[in-house]
């Protein structure tokens, strides 16, 4: 799965990994970890960054979710929160 998030905030976001991400059916979401502290577990979370070196103002990251099955069809939710406790979120279906 892959989420794109903006930095439209006023400041750079220096500890992408302590970001939190939440995912899944929208009755039954989950925090995924980042791969850094998921050990090899499945699900987990990495990020690149798409347009600039940093996660400064007005870049944008792409996060990517890995499962270690297909996580099937439905309506689904997902929430990110960055270190400092700003959140937005979204339902999308697939």
């Amino acid at each position: 799965v892959y989420i794109w998030v903006k930095n439209v905030g006023s400041t750079r976001i220096e500890t992408i990994e302590e970001c939190d991400v939440f995912l899944g059916p929208d009755d039954d979401f989950m925090r995924i970890s980042h791969e850094g502290e998921a050990g090899g577990a499945y699900p987990r979370w990495s990020y690149d960054i798409e347009n600039d070196t940093e996660w400064g103002v007005g870049a944008t990251i792409k996060i990517t979710v890995s499962y270690d099955a297909d996580p099937g069809s439905g309506t689904y939710f997902v929430k990110i929160v960055i270190p400092n406790g700003i959140a937005a979120e979204y339902y999308f279906s697939m």
